[in-house]
């Protein structure tokens, strides 16, 4: 079994099994840190030339300015504000990692022949690891967040100047330290699967996916492509259905203003939102499904021992000769 069947299976399991849609919406939560937005991020800033601890620092600014001067005028209202993002945040956060366990749980599951679970199940299942999987999230965020912010550094230091020296500076420590960042990536990953499926430690679970990493590194990086390439078309259908979108509702509201006028007009944008973001979330949803998935059969495939890459198969030929 390689890429292609892996693939194959986890997009059927997640089509033929719905409820994987709803741990998908809250997992999707936690896409930061992940294999693309480490590349994304590493990749924004040696081109924007804007540091991530500079982007940190102005925004919690402008948001700190926004604050005291609202403390300042209802100090009640900040405070019960502040309790009611408190309780938000933690909810999110209680339900997006239990999602991430339970998606775990429910594809090791589902991939057996007669393998059979629920929401219900696989949601208790990922409520029972929280603390676990809440742990090492966390240390893999802040592990993330430290060696892109030393591969930044040379921006928020203007080390070399604006131009040339700078950009050399900048691309050097995007070399060092993003693809440090990248297996701190890979390695969580595989250590959630650790963690929910081997009943691991977090101690066991950094030190065994680390391990899988090493050993299977050219492997890992062939499916981040795959899933990344994926990610890309799904972007473009997004565009797709947009356009497919925008121009009847272009006619539709040039009818309704010619109706009812402004109202018209607003109401027509209203619906074409309400459309794109139901869409939006919906395919969000089951993406965000599918690649938990699909990591986890990767994970499940590569565990068991060999597993050739894709490049090593192709070249193979050309060395024996």
């Amino acid at each position: 079994m390689y890429y292609r069947p892996i693939l194959k299976k986890s997009f059927d399991i997640v089509i033929h099994h719905r409820f994987l849609w709803i741990l998908g919406f809250f997992a999707a939560l936690l896409t930061k840190g992940s294999v693309y937005d480490v590349l994304w991020q590493g990749w924004n800033f040696i081109v924007s030339r804007t540091s991530i601890i500079s982007t940190r620092v102005s925004w919690f600014t402008v948001t700190e300015g926004g604050w005291v001067e609202s403390f300042q005028t209802s100090p009640w209202l900040v405070v019960l504000s502040l309790i009611l993002l408190a309780i938000l945040t933690a909810g999110f956060i209680f339900f997006a990692v239990s999602a991430q366990g339970g998606l775990i749980f429910a594809a090791k599951k589902l991939s057996r022949p007669i393998g059979k679970t629920d929401l219900k199940t696989a949601w208790k299942e990922g409520m029972k690891k929280f603390w676990h999987l809440l742990i090492f999230n966390l240390l893999g965020q802040i592990l993330i967040f430290i060696l892109l912010f030393l591969a930044s550094l040379p921006v928020f230091l203007n080390i070399g100047g604006e131009r040339g020296v700078g950009y050399l500076f900048s691309f050097i420590s995007f070399l060092v330290f993003v693809p440090l960042a990248l297996v701190v990536s890979f390695v969580m990953i595989y250590g959630l699967n650790y963690i929910m499926l081997k009943k691991a430690d977090i101690r066991e679970a950094f030190h065994e996916s680390f391990s899988l990493f090493k050993n299977f590194w050219l492997q890992s990086l062939e499916f981040a492509l795959i899933i990344l390439g994926l990610n890309l078309l799904l972007v473009l259908a997004f565009g797709f259905i947009f356009l497919s979108l925008f121009l009847p509702f272009l006619i539709l509201g040039s009818g309704l203003f010619l109706l009812f006028g402004v109202i018209g007009l607003w109401i027509n944008v209203i619906i074409l939102i309400s459309l794109c973001f139901i869409v939006f979330v919906l395919v969000g949803s089951v993406f965000a499904a599918f690649q938990m998935v699909a990591w986890t059969l990767f994970y499940l495939k590569i565990s068991k021992g060999k597993f050739p890459s894709k490049l090593f198969r192709i070249l193979e030929p050309i060395f024996r000769k």
